[in-house]
């Protein structure tokens, strides 16, 4: 289906400001090999680093920004409608670092691009990537720490 992702990945935002464009090109490329996603081209790259620039003007808060990897490149393009959906799943994320202590990159393969979409609006994507970076708690565990963000979120 073309709607399904490849990878996303989110990377800690000082990664991305102490590096050159150069710089950022070598990771990018490291990290694509290491977890084996082949169908991506330099352009894809420009132009995910290009968002990346973009958006860290936008959103200069924010603590993490994201590497989309679509199997088409006219899917890069962030629409207007989204962006608060996007800042929701950024402050859940950034919460999960800060209390979890876990790895600031995500790795999510061949996620719906609708499921995606129902998991921002419905706010379920932390349970996602708790459950796929923190593999070494079990399940019950995993629960509590899901409800303690959303209950956290709420609050404030």
């Amino acid at each position: 289906m073309i709607y399904n992702y490849n990878c996303i990945l989110f990377f800690n935002k000082k990664i991305i400001q102490n590096h050159s464009n150069n710089k950022l090109k070598k990771i990018f490329i490291y990290l694509l090999n290491k977890y084996k996603i082949k169908n991506y081209n330099n352009k894809i790259i420009d132009h995910i680093l290009y968002i990346i620039q973009k958006r860290l003007k936008t959103y200069k808060d924010f603590l993490l920004e994201s590497l989309f990897f679509f199997k088409r490149p006219k899917y890069f393009f962030c629409k207007k409608k989204y962006i608060k959906r996007y800042k929701y799943i950024f402050y859940n994320i950034k919460y999960l670092i800060k209390y979890n202590k876990i790895n600031n990159i995500f790795i999510f393969n061949n996620i719906n691009y609708f499921k995606f979409l129902r998991l921002i609006i419905t706010g379920k994507l932390i349970g996602i990537s708790l459950l796929l970076i923190i593999k070494n708690i079990n399940k019950k565990e995993i629960y509590k720490r899901i409800l303690f963000f959303i209950k956290k979120f709420f609050k404030k």
